[in-house]
């Protein structure tokens, strides 16, 4: 028996959550349902976590790379100085700059300049790069 979640649940859950968030929800049941996360109290409850987690009780768009100079070690330590290459001076508050460095991957799909930061994490789950924008487009369709 599928587990719904009814928007007086999310409500609750996520009570400052964005309008486009709470609707996508409500529309979405059929996947959560198709991808067998409905099916029992502890795969919905993971989920939930997750998505909560990753969207900041769904209040969160884009990935927030508004990190500081002593910030950006302890996230990227193999990246950035002590122990990296990197000069966390030259990336601290500059999203798109950082974004374009630490997602610059082909393994995400990002092979064009500038994609790092098209595509930082966004939406419920916080996709990160081309290739999962790409992935979830296409299963959606």
């Amino acid at each position: 028996m599928a587990i719904t979640i009814t928007p007086a649940q999310l409500a609750l859950l996520a009570p400052s959550a964005r309008s486009s968030y709470r609707d996508a929800f409500a529309k979405g049941q059929q996947w959560l349902d198709q991808y067998g996360i409905s099916g029992n109290n502890l795969r919905i409850a993971h989920f939930m976590a997750q998505m909560l987690h990753e969207s900041g009780g769904l209040t969160i768009q884009f990935e927030n790379l508004n990190y500081s100079a002593g910030r950006l070690p302890i996230v990227w330590p193999s990246r950035f100085l002590p122990k990296g290459p990197l000069d966390p001076a030259d990336y601290a508050h500059d999203p798109q700059k950082l974004a374009n460095e630490v997602y610059a991957r082909a393994s995400l799909g990002n092979t064009s300049p500038g994609d790092g930061y098209k595509y930082r994490g966004r939406g419920l789950l916080q996709l990160t790069g081309k290739a999962s924008y790409e992935e979830a487009t296409n299963e959606m369709r």
